[in-house]
């Protein structure tokens, strides 16, 4: 089952995170098959910065995740660092080997966007990324909403 399609679309960026996890498959985020992002081409900008291995993810997993990846998206597209023509945003993970057995780690990055400010009640998107991890990934996330940019790292066990 491939999971679906979902697109942020603000002034020259497009968001889209289409087939990012497809279910019972792995974690595979590449710039060609995860996120295409169009617009800055044009300009020679580069705007994402990926790194890490293939991972395999259960159903749950891979539809958490991908909640969580079209939230910060949208977000960065529409507030973030990629609502900025030099923003950028960084997505790393790794796998950490543990005494409970394995979990993974990653880390999105924003910087280069508009300045953060201080974080008054949580809105809907911060709600739905510390559920999806904490209810879907049996996960923690946490989230840190600096000045130069956000950084909201996810920590949940493989399967």
């Amino acid at each position: 089952m491939h999971f679906g399609s979902k697109t942020a679309t603000t002034g020259r960026y497009v968001v889209d995170i289409d087939g990012c996890l497809r279910t019972t498959d792995t974690l595979q985020l590449t710039a060609r098959d995860v996120i295409a992002l169009r617009g800055g081409a044009e300009t020679g900008v580069v705007s994402w910065e990926i790194n890490g291995e293939s991972v395999p993810l259960s159903a749950t997993q891979s539809l958490g995740l991908g909640m969580i990846l079209h939230e910060l998206g949208t977000n960065a597209a529409k507030y973030g660092a990629l609502s900025r023509e030099h923003g950028r945003v960084r997505i790393s993970w790794q796998v950490e080997e543990r005494k409970k057995g394995r979990r993974l780690r990653l880390r999105w990055e924003e910087r280069g966007g508009p300045e953060v400010g201080e974080l008054g009640k949580k809105g809907f998107g911060t709600r739905l990324i510390e559920r999806a991890c904490t209810y879907e990934l049996e996960g923690e996330v946490e989230l840190d909403y600096a000045p130069e940019g956000l950084t909201c790292v996810l920590m949940f066990p493989l399967a």
